[in-house]
């Protein structure tokens, strides 16, 4: 709360230089939250997992494996291993290259 204190008093108009501090003050809440056995979840890239992730979108992509999660909108946190909040994300879901064939034999009249 002091660091939080002092980075609202100082007015540098820098503002990467209060985006650094804030960083840090961030840093050190969740180095207190660890601590007391608060983690945040990881997601980016890992298997969705519907026990710690909730998905709010789906995304088609070639450049990301099915299933797997492509961006997190909210952070998600475990307390001792249970889960306090999960992880708000946008899941990959691969393009049907079984409808699209379908589709194109269509337009073509076969």
């Amino acid at each position: 709360m002091d660091s939080l204190d002092r980075a609202l008093e100082h007015d540098t108009g820098d503002v990467q230089a209060f985006k650094d501090g804030v960083a840090l003050i961030q840093d050190q809440l969740l180095c207190c939250l660890k601590k007391h056995g608060v983690e945040r979840i990881e997601t980016v890239g890992m298997d969705f997992d519907p026990n710690f992730h909730e998905a709010l979108m789906q995304t088609e992509s070639d450049q990301h494996e099915d299933n797997k999660i492509v961006s997190e909108m909210e952070k998600g946190y475990l307390l001792n291993g249970r889960l306090l909040r999960p992880s708000r994300v946008c899941v990959c879901k691969k393009p049907n290259k079984e409808n699209d064939v379908c589709e194109n034999n269509e337009d073509i009249g076969e």
